[in-house]
């Protein structure tokens, strides 16, 4: 069974396994080729407590917001 295949996609980032001091090695991941072409964002990220914030002033959630925020909203012991 062999994991290495070869593919058709328009985009690659070079994967190699470097040598450390204590001859270990280690997974090096050069995404220099990708991030030169990969399209640039130039606006600030929301906080978690900001975002927190505004899911609660929602009356409507869908089965995916309610899985993604699974783990991220704090609940009481009692209402466990």
């Amino acid at each position: 069974m062999s994991f290495i295949q070869l593919t058709s996609s328009l985009y690659s980032a070079l994967v190699l396994f470097v040598k450390k001091k204590d001859s270990l090695l280690c997974l090096y991941v050069n995404f220099h080729s990708l991030n030169c072409i990969s399209k640039k964002y130039y606006y600030l990220l929301l906080l978690i407590s900001d975002l927190l914030d505004l899911s609660c002033k929602a009356q409507v959630y869908t089965k995916i917001d309610l899985c993604y925020a699974y783990y991220l909203v704090c609940i009481t012991n009692s209402d466990k």
